[in-house]
C-alpha cells in the first residue's frame, strides 16, 4: 500500500495549483520572517532606551539622596554636643537642648 501520490503522477491542474500556492506563500513567508526580525530589533531598541532612562532616573534620585544626607551630616556636625563629643571646645554661651537640635532637622519628630 502506497501513501499518497508521487508528484510526477499528479494531474497538470493539481501541479499548477500547488505551484501557484507555493509561489504566493513564499513572499508572504519571507515578509513575515523579515517583519519578525525588525520587530525584535525595535523591541531591543525600546528596551535599551527604557533602561537608559530608568538608569538616569535612579542616578538622579541617588544623587539627591546623597546631597540631602550630606547636608544633614554637615548640620549635625555643627551642633555643640557633636563638637563636644568629638573633642573640640564649645564656645562659651553656646548651648542647645535636645529640642533645639531636633528643630534643626526638618524631618525629625519633636
Amino acid at each position: 500500500m502506497k501513501f499518497g501520490f508521487r508528484f510526477a503522477d499528479w494531474p497538470l491542474r493539481a501541479k499548477m495549483a500547488a505551484l501557484l500556492v507555493a509561489v504566493s506563500l513564499l513572499p508572504l513567508a519571507m515578509w513575515a520572517y523579515l517583519d519578525l526580525q525588525q520587530d525584535q530589533a525595535r523591541m531591543l531598541d525600546a528596551t535599551k532606551s527604557l533602561l537608559e532612562a530608568r538608569g538616569d532616573q535612579i542616578v538622579h534620585e541617588l544623587d539627591s539622596f546623597h546631597r540631602n544626607y550630606q547636608r544633614s551630616v554637615e548640620r549635625i556636625a555643627r551642633f555643640p554636643e557633636t563638637v563636644a563629643h568629638c573633642g573640640e571646645d564649645i564656645p562659651r554661651g553656646v548651648r542647645s537642648s535636645r529640642r533645639d537640635a531636633r528643630a534643626e532637622i526638618p524631618h525629625a519628630r519633636p
